[in-house]
């Protein structure tokens, strides 16, 4: 198995962690995830499911959008 792919059964295995083994993606969300030295996002486009690697760790800004709930 390669890296990439790796990275990515690992992370889905975190969203199940996290929301129940049945969670499912609906068209047009997106879940950010943080590796070590990249953050992931995985998404459902359609019947497609979409993947971008971002080198780097994300700028943390501190600041809440309203249209979000807070999950702290």
């Amino acid at each position: 198995m390669d890296t990439a792919q790796k990275a990515i059964n690992l992370a889905l295995k975190a969203l199940k962690e996290k929301f129940g083994k049945d969670v499912k993606l609906e068209d047009g969300e997106q879940v950010v995830f943080q590796l070590n030295n990249c953050t992931l996002t995985i998404g459902l486009n359609g019947d497609t499911l979409t993947t971008n690697f971002i080198g780097g760790q994300p700028i943390k800004v501190d600041y809440t959008v309203d249209f979000y709930e807070s999950e702290e």
